[in-house]
C-alpha cells in the first residue's frame, strides 16, 4: 500500500515536472505581448484622434504634418524604435513603447503626454505594435539587455571614461567637449540617408532617450536603432560603460537648461574694451534663452538648428557690451545671411517635402539635403576674433549661408507695458535689430516696423 501510495506520488511529481518544463518551453517561443483586441482597439482610437496626424493613418510616419517636422516621425512599419532596453536592431519591449509615449522624445515634435492615463498609454502601445508584423512572429521576441545598477561617479571613473571616450570614437562625431561638431557631425546620415546629427552632449536635457546616469548607460548599451549610434554592450564591459557615461555627465555641469527671459548686466568700472574678448564677462551672469521656430511671418523656420543661445551683459558709463555664444557643428563664416534677405515663395514650403532650409538654412534647401549646405565660394578671410573659441576642422563643404545672430531692442523707450511685435516689431513700436554676422568684418543696424518693413540704418555699434 505504501509502496504504491510511493508510486503515485512520483508520477504526480513526474506529471507536474513535465507540465512545468512544456510551459517554460512555451513562454520562449511565444510572440511579444501585443495585448487583447480589445485593447490595441482602444489604443486604435486614441492613437487616430492624437497621433495620426504625424505618424499617418497606417504608421508609416507620413501624416499630413510630417512635410514641417525634422526629425521626421517615427515609422512604426519598420519595427525599428530608438530609445530601449532591448538590443541594437531588436524590437523594443511593451514598457519602451509605454515609456517613450509618457515622457516624449526632447526637442523634437513629439510630446511628452501626462494627460493620459496608464491604461491608455498601455493601450497605444498595444496598438502601434500592430503595425509592424514582427510584433507578431516568435523569432522576434525581444529580450531586454542586463542594466546593472549605478556604481559611484568618482574623479578616476570620469578620467577613465574620457580615455575610452576618445578611444572609442565618440570624440569623432561628438567632439573633444561633447557639443555635436567632431570632424565627421556634419557628414552623418541615418539609415535613409538622411543627414543626422549627434547629440550634444553638453546639453542632457536635449537628450531623446533621458538625461540620467541610467539613461545614458541604457543608450550606450543598445544603441539607437537606424542611427550611427552603435551599441558598445559587445565591445566595452559595464565597468566602462559606465565611465564613459560619467565622463559625459561631467561635460555638462548642470541639470538643465535654467532657461530665462531676463538679461541681467554687470557695471564696469574700467572702460569697455573689446580687444579683451570674453575676459570683460567673466563676473556676469550667464542667462540661456531658448530658440525656437519661427512659422508665423516669412521668412519662416521650422527647424532651428540651435536650440539655445548663452548671453552676457556688462555697460561702463557710455557703452554696453554683449556676449552671445551657441553651439554648433561649425562656425560658418562665409555665405549670405541678414534680416533683408530675399527668399523665393517657392523655397519657402516645398511641396512633398520638408521645408526650405530645414536644419538651420533659410533658403537654399532640397528634400535630398535639407540643411542647404551648398558649396559656395569663400568670401574674405575674417580678422582674428578675440572671442573665438577653438573649433575643429569642417569634414563637409561650406554652408551657403553664414551664421549669424541679432539682437532686437525696441527704437524707444517703452512707455506702457506694451512691447514691439516679437518679430521685426510694427508700424506703432518699431525695434532697432543688431545684426551680427561671422561673414562680415562690421554689424549691421536695422529698423524694423514688421516683417514687411526693415530698412538698413547708418550703424552705431561696433563688433
Amino acid at each position: 500500500m505504501t509502496f504504491c501510495l510511493n508510486r503515485r506520488r512520483a508520477c504526480v511529481a513526474a506529471l507536474i515536472a513535465w507540465l512545468c518544463a512544456v510551459t517554460a518551453g512555451s513562454v520562449r517561443v511565444t510572440a511579444q505581448d501585443v495585448g487583447t483586441e480589445a485593447q490595441r482597439n482602444a489604443g486604435k482610437a486614441l492613437y487616430l484622434t492624437n497621433c495620426s496626424q504625424c505618424h499617418g493613418d497606417k504608421g508609416d510616419g507620413q501624416g499630413y504634418a510630417t512635410v514641417h517636422l525634422l526629425p521626421q516621425p517615427r515609422n512604426f512599419t519598420t519595427g525599428k524604435f530608438k530609445v530601449r532596453t532591448t538590443p541594437n536592431g531588436a524590437l523594443p519591449i511593451h514598457q519602451d513603447i509605454v515609456n517613450v509615449i509618457r515622457r516624449g522624445m526632447p526637442y523634437t515634435s513629439m510630446p511628452a503626454w501626462p494627460t493620459l492615463s496608464d491604461q491608455q498609454v498601455s493601450d497605444l502601445a498595444y496598438y502601434i505594435t500592430t503595425f509592424s508584423a514582427d510584433f507578431s512572429s516568435k523569432e522576434s521576441v525581444p529580450k531586454p539587455v542586463d542594466l546593472p545598477s549605478a556604481p559611484s561617479m568618482t574623479t578616476a571613473t570620469v578620467e577613465m571614461g574620457k580615455k575610452l571616450y576618445v578611444d572609442n570614437g565618440c570624440v569623432k562625431c561628438h567632439g573633444t567637449l561633447g557639443r555635436a561638431d567632431g570632424p565627421s557631425s556634419p557628414t552623418l546620415t541615418d539609415e535613409l540617408n538622411r543627414p543626422i546629427r549627434p547629440a550634444d552632449l553638453s546639453q542632457p536635457w536635449t537628450f531623446r532617450g533621458g538625461p540620467t546616469r541610467e539613461d545614458i548607460f541604457r543608450t550606450m548599451s543598445t544603441g539607437f536603432n537606424g542611427t550611427p549610434m552603435p551599441s558598445f554592450a559587445d565591445a566595452l564591459t559595464p565597468e566602462q560603460r559606465w565611465a564613459i557615461t560619467d565622463f559625459i555627465v561631467s561635460l555638462s555641469g548642470t541639470d538643465g537648461p535654467a532657461y530665462t527671459n531676463l538679461v541681467i548686466a554687470k557695471y564696469s568700472p574700467d572702460a569697455i574694451d573689446l580687444a579683451q574678448g570674453t575676459k570683460m564677462f567673466a563676473a556676469a551672469p550667464v542667462a540661456r534663452f531658448p530658440i525656437i521656430g519661427q512659422i508665423t511671418e516669412p521668412v519662416r523656420e521650422f527647424h532651428p538648428p540651435v536650440t539655445n543661445v548663452l548671453v552676457q551683459a556688462i555697460y561702463d558709463s557710455d557703452n554696453m557690451a554683449l556676449l552671445v555664444r551657441w553651439h554648433d557643428r561649425t562656425a560658418e563664416k562665409t555665405g549670405k545671411n541678414g534680416p533683408a534677405l530675399v527668399v523665393p515663395p517657392e523655397e519657402e514650403e516645398q511641396e512633398g517635402g520638408a521645408p526650405a532650409g530645414a536644419g538651420g538654412a533659410t533658403a537654399g534647401g532640397s528634400p535630398s539635403n535639407p540643411f542647404g549646405d551648398a558649396e559656395v565660394t569663400p568670401g574674405a578671410a575674417a580678422p582674428q576674433n578675440p572671442f573665438a573659441e577653438a573649433e575643429p576642422t569642417p569634414a563637409a563643404a561650406a554652408s551657403e549661408f553664414s551664421d549669424a545672430v541679432a539682437v532686437q531692442i525696441p527704437s524707444q523707450a517703452l512707455t506702457s507695458a506694451r512691447k514691439p511685435y516679437f518679430i521685426f516689431g510694427d508700424s506703432q513700436n518699431s525695434v532697432d535689430l543688431w545684426f551680427f554676422d561671422l561673414a562680415r568684418t562690421d554689424p549691421l543696424q536695422f529698423l524694423g516696423k514688421g516683417s514687411a518693413d526693415r530698412v538698413l540704418r547708418v550703424g552705431r555699434i561696433v563688433a
